[in-house]
């Protein structure tokens, strides 16, 4: 049975490949960044601060949790797989009150989002060219098979 995951798809790029590959080694964004995780808990000053949204913040926070919900399953499902404390998340971001902190987090988010970007243009490259060489095998061997 062959896997679906990114983990899997990687391999299969590089299966089979020689000593003399010239596939591209594909450098992986780092991990999505995570403001906040049940493996550290919140200080008291983070809970008083969470506690502490403005109502214009407390409203984007109910705004930006409800237009999640209602992306797609597969969306959704991602956001809960990867970040489980998304709404902490949303809550801690909120809650900062340094904007250099924020912009800071703002301009990580943006490099990592192009990061993936690159990697995707990569992936896609090396998967059109592994498709050619293919069609490629396949004519010469069904020219084999017929005569």
């Amino acid at each position: 049975e062959h896997g679906c995951g990114l983990d899997h798809l990687l391999d299969m790029l590089v299966a089979d490949e020689g000593e003399n590959s010239t596939t591209t080694n594909i450098e992986l964004p780092p991990p999505p960044i995570i403001l906040y995780d049940n493996k550290s808990p919140p200080s008291s000053q983070q809970l008083h601060q969470q506690q502490q949204l403005t109502p214009k913040r407390l409203s984007i926070s109910h705004t930006i949790e409800k237009d999640i919900l209602q992306l797609s399953p597969t969306k959704l499902n991602a956001i809960k797989t990867t970040c489980p404390n998304w709404k902490e998340n949303i809550h801690y971001a909120l809650t900062k009150t340094n904007v250099s902190e924020v912009q800071d987090a703002l301009t990580n988010v943006r490099r990592s989002t192009q990061k993936i970007v690159c990697v995707r243009e990569r992936v896609e490259t090396v998967l059109n060219d592994r498709e050619v060489v293919l069609e490629l095998y396949k004519r010469v061997l069904m020219e084999r098979v017929e005569t």
